[in-house]
């Protein structure tokens, strides 16, 4: 289990957890574009960390590297500076709010960590809540008993970069900066869309950026749907009440975001590449652009934008 002290799942990872946390130590806080790619990069390919497909030991061969390799030819989609876009506008309110939805326990919920680490002490983002699922929907998914349990193996791992992290990590929690939910929701078999009203209000009214971590979530917020690869990511997920961010390495036979030819092209170099783990994702919806009008028909829709 990923709680229980000194978890086998954290220390079969914990070069690559020491990579991650010497990175964001060295960056210091300092905000810019590339330190953020990279650290939202380490935290992609985190998501390959679920016990399903492979070992850490193998995350090199397959896209991930522990200091946010930028593996351009598995990076399928990259969104990143429009991450970075969202972040440098005004805040909703008075204080920038990011909300992530968790995936896994082990690597991947450390690689949540460092980003968050970033985020919080660049000062680009005020509040951070991480919401977490209240139970293991499958059996590596983060709870909010993992986070103390990961911040006590950082401290205790013999590490000064972990240790560094984990403390801080400590302190965005008692200063709640950083702040642990449980969201029933994320275990639920209902698509995005479906989520309640009361989740739907508070993102459009608190949170300027929502990371939607994970293969699972992904399929969520297409309702497992089998649409079209080259159907907009923005047009679909013009139903999410904020901006908001996947973050995916593919794992599932389902995907949208891709320029015309793309899913062809990439048959040809793998049979699986949508469902081996060795491709990721970065794509963003970003409500800034409203739709105004969407036209079906029997081929598809298509959505026009203005400008709120």
């Amino acid at each position: 289990f990923p709680h229980l002290p000194h978890s086998p799942r954290l220390e079969s990872t914990s070069a690559q957890i020491k990579a991650r946390a010497k990175v964001v130590q060295e960056v210091g806080g300092k905000w810019g574009y590339a330190t953020l790619r990279k650290l939202m990069l380490a935290d992609l390919w985190g998501n390959q960390a679920d016990a399903s497909l492979f070992s850490a030991d193998t995350m090199g061969d397959k896209g991930g590297q522990g200091g946010g390799s930028s593996s351009s030819d598995k990076l399928i989609c990259d969104d990143s500076k429009r991450v970075f876009d969202i972040l440098e506008r005004q805040p909703v309110g008075h204080a920038r709010k990011a909300v992530f939805f968790t995936d896994n326990a082990g690597l991947e919920i450390v690689s949540d960590l460092v980003l968050i680490d970033y985020l919080l002490t660049s000062k680009q983002v005020s509040v951070i809540e991480l919401k977490l699922k209240p139970y293991p929907y499958f059996v590596s998914d983060a709870t909010p008993e993992d986070i103390k349990a990961t911040v006590n193996f950082l401290q205790q791992i013999g590490d000064k970069s972990c240790e560094r992290l984990g403390s801080a990590i400590e302190r965005f929690i008692d200063s709640k900066q950083l702040i642990l939910t449980k969201e029933w929701f994320l275990t639920s078999s209902k698509p995005m869309w479906a989520m309640p009203k009361e989740l739907r209000s508070e993102l459009r009214e608190n949170a300027d950026l929502v990371f939607v971590k994970g293969d699972l979530m992904y399929r969520k917020l297409l309702g497992d749907y089998a649409l079209p690869p080259d159907l907009k990511f923005n047009d679909f997920l013009s139903y999410f009440p904020c901006p908001v961010v996947s973050l995916r390495t593919c794992k599932a036979p389902l995907i949208i975001g891709l320029a015309k030819g793309q899913a062809e092209e990439l048959e040809q170099v793998s049979k699986d590449w949508c469902v081996s783990g060795m491709y990721g994702i970065i794509q963003v919806c970003d409500r800034e652009q409203r739709p105004v009008e969407v036209v079906a028909t029997k081929s598809g829709f298509s959505v026009k934008y203005k400008r709120s």
